[in-house]
């Protein structure tokens, strides 16, 4: 880990953070960030002193070639022509399956809930919800995010900041559900405080994020470059997170989702690459139609799993991962008028 002896208080629960990198690479070209590791919570963060508003504005604006944005820009166009919307999404990626999978588990009648969904971006989620009978209201800081949804779904959504909005409203909802937001706020405590106070008794707060807890201390960061992404949260750094809000913490068990899929992965390193130069423009966009498999060698490992298995393990070693009880995501949900942690 490249680490010197400069350190910063640790935002989530005030101990020291060593700083583990001086100048990683940001979302946008030529533009530097400190990482900074704090081993109590065993979480990473990015301290920021700017507006990132106009670097939002880009990805929405490049949303269809965005790599990693381009998903959900693909949800946006395919959502509506899915029998059963929710089911679609929650089987297509884990951050999704997260939200069904809490949802399943609450004991009342779907019409019954009522659910804010904060970060509704493009809106799909939202929608899935509302079809399959959940009373479902999508709030977004972006006026192009809110605008889009509301074009291309109707009027389930609405553009406001949560902090502003907790104090404004009355309404209070059973759930909230963030998927990967959590990661992109400043202040996640006070942002999660705000979330709370707009909960009714015993109301939940559903959270998707990347997981650090599967990679070992000597990586410095795997997740959206800064200042989109500002932290990487582990199990330990949510049950921080709980203890400081006083609410249960559970954590989701994917076991079930990746029963029928075999997930390998490398938790190796990796360099990062700028997605915008300095004047804004997209470097190398992403297309959504995959690359087929034309190299017979590829193709010949990708049907025998259990050989491509054995090659990536002798190529990666202590990196490599096999996804089953855990995964890429945290799902984490936060309970009101507790402060029990069960992992």
């Amino acid at each position: 880990m490249n680490m010197d002896n400069n350190g910063t208080i640790c935002n989530l629960c005030g101990k020291e953070a060593l700083l583990i990198e001086k100048s990683y690479q940001g979302y946008v070209e030529n533009s530097f960030y400190k990482i900074y590791f704090c081993s109590n919570c065993n979480v990473s963060f990015v301290p920021i002193n700017e507006d990132v508003e106009i670097i939002y504005d880009l990805i929405y604006r490049y949303a269809e070639k965005v790599n990693g944005y381009n998903r959900y820009y693909r949800y946006l166009n395919t959502v509506k022509n899915e029998k059963d919307p929710l089911e679609y999404l929650a089987s297509s990626e884990e951050t999704y399956w997260v939200v069904k999978d809490a949802l399943s588990k609450i004991e009342k009648e779907k019409k019954d809930i009522e659910i804010i969904e904060i970060g509704s971006g493009f809106g799909y989620l939202t929608y899935a919800l509302n079809k399959d009978g959940y009373n479902t209201l999508g709030m977004d800081i972006s006026q192009r995010a809110v605008e889009k949804a509301i074009q291309q779904f109707g009027s389930y959504y609405i553009c406001a900041d949560v902090n502003e909005y907790s104090k404004s409203t009355p309404k209070q909802y059973d759930v909230a559900i963030l998927t990967e937001v959590i990661e992109h706020i400043e202040k996640p405590v006070e942002f999660l405080r705000s979330v709370s106070s707009m909960l009714k008794k015993e109301g939940k707060i559903v959270i998707s994020t990347p997981n650090k807890t599967i990679f070992s201390d000597d990586i410095i960061w795997n997740t959206d470059s800064p200042p989109i992404h500002l932290w990487w949260f582990s199990k330990k750094s949510m049950l921080q997170i709980g203890g400081l809000l006083d609410m249960k913490v559970e954590f989701t068990d994917f076991t079930n989702y990746y029963k029928s899929r075999e997930v390998f992965a490398s938790l190796a390193p990796y360099k990062p690459k700028p997605h915008f130069n300095s004047k804004g423009i997209l470097i190398n966009p992403q297309d959504e139609i995959p690359i087929p498999y034309t190299n017979p060698i590829k193709a010949f490992f990708k049907k025998n799993k259990t050989l491509l298995y054995i090659v990536r393990k002798i190529k990666f070693g202590k990196y490599f991962y096999k996804f089953g009880k855990a995964g890429p995501f945290l799902g984490v949900i936060f309970e009101k008028n507790t402060i029990e942690a069960n992992i």
